[in-house]
């Protein structure tokens, strides 16, 4: 039926990449067909050259183990993330990201709480950092981790 979709792949590691719709061109994941598909076949481009951000958490006493670090697409509402745990050493890192603009931030904050509570990255805008990832590319981005409620430390 008509209506705005995002196409997700249960293959581990790939993205879509770009689809074409008849004979328009498309970029990304979301395939829109609010004015109908009128019968043109649907092409998908998959990749499996994804990015990954890695780098260190830190707050003003130095490394921060076990902080949270969330990801979410920049620019559109944020109803999927990407979640990471800092190490002992406060490094994190995060894999099999699609290229890309991103929000980034770390936080004691539960994650999938804010998620669920239709909140977004986006809330935080005076600490989240925005990132690009692009294929195959690791994105350095060492992070200061901020106290819940995204107050400024």
């Amino acid at each position: 039926p008509p209506g705005r979709y995002r196409i997700f792949l249960s293959w581990p590691n790939v993205y879509t990449k770009s689809m074409r719709l008849g004979s328009v061109q498309i970029e990304g994941e979301i395939l829109d067909v609010r004015n109908g598909a009128g019968g043109a076949p649907l092409t998908v481009l998959v990749s499996g050259a994804s990015g990954k951000i890695s780098g260190t958490v830190r707050d003003n006493k130095g490394p921060v183990a076990g902080a949270g670090v969330a990801l979410t697409p920049d620019g559109e509402a944020h109803r999927y993330a990407w979640f990471a745990t800092a190490g002992a050493d406060g490094t994190y890192t995060i894999s099999n990201v699609p290229p890309g603009k991103y929000l980034l931030l770390a936080t004691d904050d539960d994650y999938t709480g804010i998620l669920q509570q239709g909140k977004d990255l986006g809330d935080y805008e005076g600490i989240v950092e925005h990132i690009e990832v692009h294929d195959g590319e690791t994105t350095p981005k060492d992070l200061t981790r901020h106290p819940p409620g995204g107050e400024q430390q």
